[in-house]
């Protein structure tokens, strides 16, 4: 019996993700999507059980033998199958209609080259969950003010293979911040459609205290600077201690 093949490939980039994965690869066998999809973990190089758990689900888990989410982004996005590239992160949970809802609006829209939607972090309700969303909203619309752009994220976006393709693809040797990168370079090849409701749940282990939204933002605001104003995301490295 032949496989059909995959409308869809989601690309997961994991590292030491073992407290994370299983609820992240249980939510893409969740997915209400009637077409056939293929997930591929790329596992890079964990040294905890990242890699047992991904292999306990029936997903494709690739390891690398390097580090490095640019890297793994590229090696995900070789190695898929389909037309349709769709991003998450292994910390991130997504909606049932995730998949559905991605499919259904780029099938829609035939010109729009991408697709960004939002964020919330776990465990938040209420206003809490608003707020969150909110402030991811007003990041979006003010980078788009300034670059023109919305920019990608790794924890909720696709891409056209042949768009990727056409823009060069991942960039290997940019350790942060390649999602954004790379929408830099999209950007000439088409429009990339925003969907704010279409939300993902993600941890917030980046933001345990004050220190830490300090210590995000300034780094934050150092990536876009080699990123948009310079163009020199290769600057951009992992700190040792990650």
């Amino acid at each position: 019996m032949t496989t059909p093949s995959p409308v869809i490939s989601v690309i997961i980039p994991a590292y030491n993700e073992e407290a994370h994965i299983a609820e992240c690869l249980d939510s893409l066998q969740k997915q209400d999507f009637q077409l056939p999809y293929e997930v591929l973990v790329v596992n890079g190089p964990s040294t905890d059980a990242t890699g047992d758990i991904a292999a306990r689900f029936p997903f494709e888990v690739i390891r690398l033998e390097q580090r490095g989410i640019g890297l793994a982004w590229k090696t995900g996005a070789d190695q898929s199958r389909a037309d349709l590239l769709v991003f998450t992160e292994a910390d991130t949970v997504v909606p049932p209609h995730w998949l559905r809802e991605i499919h259904k609006v780029m099938e829609e829209n035939p010109w729009a080259a991408a697709l960004v939607g939002g964020y919330v972090f776990k465990g938040r309700t209420g206003f809490a969950k608003t707020l969150d969303h909110v402030m991811v909203m007003l990041a979006d619309i003010s980078h788009k003010l300034w670059r023109g752009k919305i920019p990608f994220r790794g924890k909720n976006f696709a891409i056209r293979k042949s768009i990727l393709t056409a823009c060069g693809g991942f960039d290997p040797q940019v350790d942060l911040y390649g999602d954004v990168e790379l929408s830099r370079r999209a950007k000439r090849f088409g429009k990339t459609l925003y969907l704010p409701s279409l939300i993902v749940e993600t941890t917030n282990r980046n933001f345990k205290s004050w220190g830490d939204v300090f210590r995000y933002l300034q780094r934050f605001i150092t990536a876009m600077y080699w990123i948009e104003v310079a163009g020199q995301p290769q600057k951009l490295k992992f700190p040792a201690s990650e």
